[in-house]
């Protein structure tokens, strides 16, 4: 498959508070303060840039895809059952050797809250 400036490919996500509970007791990250189900809680940060390795893996561009980079700047909170729309987006394509740049965002409420670069080798 050739890639192309432009290309793009997006999934609309929500963490639920058991979402993150789960993932917090997975990553053993502050297990004396377990939240109460009455609390309403912020998505790591991690779980927004899974996003981009569930797209840069799966859909675009796919099986065999080898991360090679990821940068990111997160620019607001996002919490629990929140609408998060990911967006990774070819920026630059080197076809000679197999990498490819992409843009990739988070967006809720139409307002940007997780942006970045990835840089992907795919043969």
């Amino acid at each position: 498959m050739s890639y192309q400036i432009g290309q793009k490919e997006e999934v609309v996500r929500k963490f639920s508070h058991q979402d993150i509970v789960a993932y917090r007791r997975l990553a053993a990250n502050d297990l004396s303060n377990e939240p109460s189900t009455e609390e309403r809680l912020l998505v790591p940060n991690s779980l927004l840039g899974a996003i981009f390795s569930y797209l840069l893996g799966t859909k675009l561009p796919g099986l065999g895809a080898i991360y090679l980079k990821q940068s990111f700047n997160f620019l607001k909170d996002v919490y629990q059952d929140q609408e998060i729309t990911g967006t990774v987006e070819i920026i630059a394509v080197k076809p000679e050797k197999g990498i490819i740049t992409f843009r990739t965002t988070c967006v809720v409420d139409g307002e940007l809250v997780c942006e970045g670069e990835a840089l992907i080798m795919k043969k």
